[in-house]
């Protein structure tokens, strides 16, 4: 919904903001940037930014610049793992378009979409909602010991894994619908790069 708003709107015209809170607390956040030692942005922003790449064609060579929010951004050292706790950034691109993201390893899971047309907000769309929250404390009930976010997105691997089976037994081509392709993966990564260095180039920030 949020993609079809932002589309309506034009490139140049809309603003789209991506956002979200992890799970972890601020005492395991040494573990976290331990075992997660590739990084936030490609450990948890990649998601985001592959909703751009699949719906909005977002590439490396397309983005025109990566606006980093400092006083929002945070990195820290933690057991000789630099890293950032928390991310705010803006990406332009070449077309025109204009995309907001930010993320906080703490906080809880909780993630938006929003999109703004001069300055006033024509959709926003909140997870998880009331019924996404109750189906995951049930599963929590039932099989215990797994991080947050597996119950909630349990909904969403069901999904997944879904069509991607679907798409096998009906003999289809190409890719199964919303799903991400080994490209699409590999450009991410390289706009990961891209965007983790332009956070890191002003020093005297962090």
């Amino acid at each position: 919904q949020a993609c079809d708003a932002f589309a309506k709107q034009g490139a140049g015209r809309a603003s789209m903001t991506l956002g979200r809170n992890d799970c972890f607390a601020p005492e395991a956040l040494d573990e976290c940037f331990e075992r997660n030692a590739e990084g936030m942005m490609k450990n948890m922003m990649c998601h985001e930014l592959v909703v751009l790449l699949t719906y909005y064609g977002l590439t490396v060579e397309g983005i025109q610049d990566v606006i980093a929010d400092q006083e929002y951004t945070c990195s820290e050292t933690r057991n000789g793992f630099k890293d950032f706790r928390r991310v705010g950034f803006t990406i332009r691109t070449k077309s025109g378009q204009k995309f907001r993201l930010w993320g906080d390893r703490c906080g809880g899971e909780y993630g938006e979409a929003v999109v703004m047309v001069g300055g006033e907000q024509v959709f926003k769309a909140v997870r998880p909602d009331a019924e996404v929250t109750a189906r995951a404390k049930e599963i929590e009930a039932s099989e215990p010991g797994c991080m947050p976010y597996f119950y909630l997105q349990d909904g969403e691997y069901l999904a997944l894994k879904a069509a991607v089976v679907n798409h096998i037994r009906q003999k289809a081509s190409g890719l199964p619908q919303g799903v991400a392709s080994i490209e699409t993966a590999i450009e991410a990564l390289k706009v990961c790069d891209l965007i983790t260095d332009a956070l890191m180039a002003p020093k005297e920030a962090f």
